[in-house]
């Protein structure tokens, strides 16, 4: 876009939190003619600058989360019912059962193929066809438990073997984000992941197999991983919503014009002058939606949950 003579209308990128204000904004400049709404170019100084990871994605998983972060908060809320109930067992639970495998398998694999739609160049296939497999195996292999459960005779060699199936793919390299820098973007996955785990160990307690700190403990050490993830993914959403004015901050004295861009999706939205307060709302209502759709919406009740399990 060019201003009167062909000359370039300067912009400053504001990275504002959704608490800060635009003087505690962190600011970077570039113009207009360095963006288009489907394909976001920089240079690579600015690159380097605006997406320190040095991916910028378009796109986000179009599955809603929701789904996946409901089930996750549901089972964790199951598990520490059953340990203050004393029941006989969770994994008797109808989540654990159902057909060939459990619904949760299909949710999950749900989204890690929408998932893997966003991870450039596929060079992530291979880790998340193993972890979709992981998983599908560890669904198989709860509903087999759940029908000896049901059949009063538990099978524990087989529930032992669970136990280390899933601690596999809670360590799984998928979801390190020193391996996969796309982790953050895997978080309502980690979620439903973290919940299995902990309704498997949960299941040992139910039984007499390990102690009440054994399963405290791995509440804990899940919800430091998964905090971690949903803080990354937090950082990779406000960097990417951002807005601009049409010319230096200290001169909005005077009034600016307002944009929001969307470096996730693409595309931007443009507020008259003097509308900065309705522009920062417009924001703030972007990045919730955006960590709805990669966190779930039910992520802090999912950590609160692991809390209150670790202080058990």
């Amino acid at each position: 876009m060019k201003g009167i003579n062909g000359v370039k209308l300067g912009l400053v990128f504001l990275a504002v939190s959704s608490s800060s204000s635009y003087a505690e904004s962190e600011m970077y400049s570039v113009t207009l003619e360095d963006i288009s709404r489907s394909d976001i170019k920089f240079s690579s100084v600015e690159r380097k600058n605006y997406y320190p990871d040095g991916f910028d994605y378009n796109v986000v998983p179009s599955v809603d989360p929701l789904t996946l972060s409901a089930m996750s908060s549901f089972i964790l809320d199951k598990a520490q019912s059953a340990i203050f109930d004393q029941a006989g067992s969770l994994i008797f639970d109808a989540i654990f059962g159902g057909g060939s495998s459990p619904q949760f398998v299909r949710l999950h694999q749900q989204a890690l193929d929408e998932i893997n739609n966003i991870v450039r160049d596929n060079i992530l296939t291979s880790e998340l066809e193993s972890a979709k497999s992981d998983l599908k195996t560890l669904g198989e292999l709860l509903n087999f438990y759940h029908e000896s459960v049901r059949t009063n005779n538990p099978d524990f060699a087989l529930l032992s073997d669970i136990k280390g199936r899933a601690f596999d793919l809670k360590n799984h390299r998928v979801y390190r984000s020193t391996y996969n820098q796309n982790a953050k973007l895997l978080t309502a996955s980690y979620a439903l992941t973290t919940s299995l785990v902990v309704a498997i160990i949960t299941e040992e307690y139910l039984h007499g197999k390990v102690t009440k700190g054994f399963v405290a403990g791995h509440a804990s050490e899940l919800k430091g991983i998964l905090s971690q993830l949903g803080n990354s993914a937090d950082s990779y959403i406000s960097h990417r919503i951002v807005m601009m004015t049409d010319k230096p901050i200290s001169y909005c004295w005077s009034g600016c014009v307002w944009q929001v861009h969307d470096h996730i999706k693409g595309g931007y939205k443009s507020f008259p002058m003097n509308q900065g307060d309705i522009a920062t709302s417009y924001r703030n209502q972007k990045i919730n939606s955006y960590k709805d759709d990669i966190k779930g919406n039910d992520y802090d009740n999912i950590i609160t949950r692991l809390n209150s399990l670790s202080r058990m």
